[in-house]
């Protein structure tokens, strides 16, 4: 049977999606230096939300939203290779209202 994409289902991606921008925008307020890379703000919902986000999900929020602002590629190291650039992200100010609507459409 074929799963029906329904009004309901595109409702609660729009709430899902305005709770993880918001839960990022707290963290990031929160952090001391007012910026934090994008493994960071991950973990630190993931830590406190039940369901958590994905690295994707949350990826798409901070770039398309204009309540945060990419600062930096920052270089991580890893013990399994050289190493890779990571985001730094600042917020630049609150949600508005029709921002989760400007997300669902692309």
């Amino acid at each position: 049977m074929k799963a029906r994409i329904t009004k309901d289902f595109k409702w609660a991606d729009t709430v899902r999606t305005r709770r993880i921008a918001e839960w990022a925008l707290k963290v990031i307020n929160e952090s001391e230096d007012g910026c934090l890379n994008t493994h960071q703000i991950k973990e630190l919902i993931n830590t406190h939300t039940r369901h958590g986000t994905t690295t994707n999900q949350l990826s798409n929020v901070l770039a398309k939203s204009s309540a945060f602002k990419k600062i930096d590629m920052v270089r991580t190291t890893s013990i399994l290779n050289d190493g890779y650039e990571i985001a730094l992200w600042a917020a630049t100010g609150q949600l508005d209202s029709t921002y989760t609507r400007h997300l669902i459409k692309g």
